[in-house]
């Protein structure tokens, strides 16, 4: 019997891991588990779920705004950047909280006048937001940003021995 079972399990493919722990592969499925992976902030695999359906639906805006936002908080701005800007290409979101993501990691991309235009057009939506007002009164100056006037001057401790992470507390 264990022969038998050594036989059948040497010739049949076995595909261990290949449809991510999803038991089947209709798109809804594929959805389902993106979103629940988004939603324990388990981001990297959301990406990987997402990617799967944009393929089959390049105009998917909610895919496309879950692509955006799982970046934006993997810290990648550059492809926040480039799903949100596919996302806004024909239609704005439902949700004015996409359009102020999207001007942030423009600014953090260095875009500073694209996020300009995005953070007044969520202000057009939420007038009073002090996010978006704060933002855009920074990025008039973008060069007063990074001050060029600061020193940086090493400290001439000395200990004993080696240290790890040397911290100062009292």
């Amino acid at each position: 019997m264990a022969v038998l079972l050594l036989v059948v399990l040497g010739v049949c493919p076995v595909e261990a891991q290949s449809s991510e722990l999803i038991p089947s592969e209709t798109e809804s499925n594929i959805m389902r588990h993106a979103d629940n992976s988004f939603n324990r902030q388990a981001y990297l695999y959301a990406v990987k779920l997402y990617s799967r359906i944009i393929i089959k639906q390049p105009d998917n805006q909610q895919v496309l705004l879950r692509l955006a936002d799982c970046y934006r908080l993997l810290r990648d701005p550059r492809n926040a950047v480039n799903w949100y800007s596919k996302a806004f290409a024909k239609v704005y979101p439902n949700r004015p909280e996409h359009l102020y993501h999207y001007a942030a990691v423009l600014s953090t991309s260095g875009k500073f006048q694209q996020a300009l235009t995005w953070y007044s057009r969520y202000l057009e939506v939420n007038p009073s937001d002090p996010r978006a007002l704060a933002a855009i009164e920074s990025l008039k100056n973008p060069e007063q940003l990074w001050d060029s006037n600061v020193e940086v001057e090493l400290i001439p401790i000395e200990f004993p021995g080696p240290v790890f992470s040397p911290a100062m507390y009292s």
